[in-house]
């Protein structure tokens, strides 16, 4: 779980082996498995008291899990090209206005997952 204050800074990450708690886990169907890790993790969240509401996050990166865990305003391959300060393409320079105009997010989770303003994920 990350956890983030009310200006959007990531304030820390909890790891919580759910599965560990799911009677006979390893002999449950796919379905049924997801379905008993979503049930374990709803129910942990309301032991914290937690209320779903949409927030605003900054950028971030998660270091020392199993999974890559940032949030960029950039996709990773146009941070490159700026980063090694070359010239971009004429295609590459269209598609970073139309990121900036759209106000994009990467969400990386093992994935890259481009995001909307909303949050909403509208590429992968």
């Amino acid at each position: 779980m990350l956890q983030f204050d009310s200006a959007g800074n990531l304030l820390g990450v909890e790891q919580h082996p759910f599965v560990d708690h799911i009677p006979n886990y390893q002999s449950l169907y796919i379905e049924d498995a997801l379905q008993a890790e979503w049930d374990a993790i709803v129910e942990w969240l309301e032991t914290l008291g937690f209320s779903e509401e949409t927030i605003a996050v900054k950028r971030f990166r998660v270091d020392g899990v199993d999974i890559r865990l940032e949030l960029n305003d950039l996709p990773e391959y146009l941070r490159e090209i700026l980063d090694r300060g070359e010239e971009m393409n004429k295609g590459d320079r269209e598609y970073l206005n139309y990121w900036h105009e759209n106000q994009f997010h990467e969400l990386y989770c093992g994935n890259g997952y481009d995001l909307n303003r909303e949050g909403e994920v509208v590429s992968s």
